[in-house]
């Protein structure tokens, strides 16, 4: 291996520049994975939104529709409001 930093380690391998600048991409990086899972979060909510709504039109005729119905229903309904408390707490974390 080629030594890049003459002999230096640790924090003295370091300029100010460069340490200014991978704390800029550590920063970043951070704010877009936290952007990115606030994305997906609202995306799977909207998503088991539209399932309630499809759900909500489905036809049970039989006890064990109605049962079937019921139980997907408060399986959406949960993860609705699991988005929801994650939103939440999102939110008053940036407060």
């Amino acid at each position: 291996m080629v030594s890049v930093t003459e002999g230096k380690t640790g924090w003295s391998a370091w300029s100010e520049a460069q340490a200014a600048n991978a704390r800029l991409a550590f920063d970043n990086r951070n704010i877009r994975l936290q952007r990115e899972k606030f994305e997906n979060e609202q995306r799977l909510a909207a998503k088991a939104a539209d399932k309630l709504k499809i759900l909500e039109q489905e036809n049970a005729t039989t006890t064990e529709e109605i049962l079937s119905k019921e139980r997907k229903r408060n399986i959406i309904l949960a993860a609705i409001e699991r988005a929801k408390l994650k939103k939440i707490e999102a939110e008053s974390g940036e407060n």
